[in-house]
Parts: C-alpha cells; sequence; structure tokens
C-alpha cells in the first residue's frame, strides 16, 4: 500500500513573506532556496505527523481490499487479514474531506482499463465515504462485496480523496509551531545547503510537537 499526490497544495503553509518576517531576512537573493525549503519542509511535517496539513488530492494505492488475503498467502497473513475491519478501506493522512473515485483492475483488465467501483448501482448502495478531521474510508454497505481484483497486478486498487485542512490559517497551531521550529533550523544551515540534499532533521521540540498527535495508520 501507498500514498502518492495527484494534485499538490496550490500554496504553502506560510509565504514567502512571512518567512522572511520571522527569518528577519532582508533581501530575495535566495527567494528560490526559500521557496524551495517551504515545500520540503511542509512536505516532510505532513510525512512525520502523518497528517495532510494543506488541501490536495492524494491517491491511494493498495494491493487488496481489506480483509481479504491473496491467493498463495500463509496463514499468518490470511489470519491478519481475516481481523481486520472487512469493510473499511481505511484512508491515510487525513483530514479526508471527500472521496472523490473509487476504481480497481478486474481480473484480465489491461493496464489502462480499470474499472471505477460505483457509489450506487440500480439504486443500491455499494460503498459510502467517511470523512473527518481524524479520519477517512471507503466504507462497504452491508449487502455488498468488494469485486474481484487482477492479483497478477502489483496494486490493483486506487482511492482518489481530497485532504489536508481547507486553508493555511485552519492547520492546527502545533503544527504550524512544529513548522517554524523546522525552518529556523533549516535557515541556520542553509549556507551547507547549496546541493539541495541536505535533509534537516526535526529538532525535540518539533518531533514533540508533529508526534504527539501523529495519526498512525490502520492495519
Amino acid at each position: 500500500m501507498d500514498v502518492i499526490v495527484k494534485t499538490p497544495p496550490g500554496a504553502e503553509l506560510v509565504t514567502l513573506e512571512e518567512a522572511r518576517l520571522y527569518l528577519r531576512v532582508n533581501g530575495r537573493r535566495e527567494d528560490a532556496w526559500y521557496s524551495r525549503k517551504l515545500r520540503e519542509l511542509r512536505e516532510e511535517g505532513e510525512q512525520s505527523s502523518q497528517r495532510s496539513w494543506l488541501p490536495q488530492t492524494l491517491t491511494l494505492r493498495a494491493e487488496r481490499w481489506p480483509g481479504r488475503a491473496r491467493s498463495g498467502c500463509d496463514d499468518l497473513e490470511r489470519e491478519t487479514a481475516a481481523a481486520e475491519d472487512r469493510r473499511r478501506l481505511w484512508l491515510p493522512q487525513p483530514p479526508v474531506r471527500a472521496v472523490k473515485e473509487v476504481r480497481y483492475w478486474a481480473p484480465g483488465a489491461a493496464d489502462d482499463e480499470p474499472t471505477i467501483l460505483a457509489q450506487d448501482v440500480d439504486g443500491s448502495a455499494v460503498w459510502r465515504p467517511l470523512v473527518g478531521e481524524n479520519e477517512g474510508a471507503v466504507v462497504l454497505v452491508v449487502g455488498a462485496v468488494w469485486p474481484d481484483l487482477d492479483e497478477d497486478r502489483p496494486l490493483p486498487v486506487e482511492v482518489d480523496y481530497d485532504a489536508g485542512w481547507a486553508t493555511a490559517a485552519a492547520v492546527p497551531g502545533h503544527y504550524r509551531s512544529a513548522f517554524e521550529l523546522l525552518l529556523g533550523s533549516a535557515n541556520v544551515d542553509r549556507e551547507d545547503d547549496v546541493s539541495g540534499k541536505i535533509r534537516v532533521r526535526p529538532g525535540r521540540s518539533a518531533t514533540t510537537l508533529l508526534d504527539e498527535r501523529r495519526i498512525h495508520p490502520i492495519g
């Protein structure tokens, strides 16, 4: 299972002007460096907290439906699958604001021919979205069944969904504080970051702010 960014945020958590003011930077000579860091540090903060801070569209790619083990797997994997919540396909990195599309590859389907899992079929509901600040899922309704998948395809299930708080101003203050700590640390080391390959490691205070409210993956 993995999650990729399909449509990134249209802006960052703080503007370039706000960053200059916070860091007491004069001039615009290093604007390109600061612009890049604002994006990189926001992405690192989102990864550390397992939250989507800003509005973006994500794609979950999964190897199976919940509660269904692949053929050929061992007994332990089957037992694990059987113990899962069989009707909820959890969506990582909340808040989840909307589920846009669920698609899958049926047995024998070509790479460019996924099937859309309709929310309703002949007037009967198949799945419903579960959205919220702390969780999100595709929930199979009672009486419906997950369709068969192409087991030769590594990740035959995909879900597009909108995640993140609606605006930068709506992002909780503890995440903004952690981001400012990361930005301050990066600014101190900026002269050494000439190659763009140095990854800033969060300090203890930033780590605490991110970890104490981290959303731990389900399953």
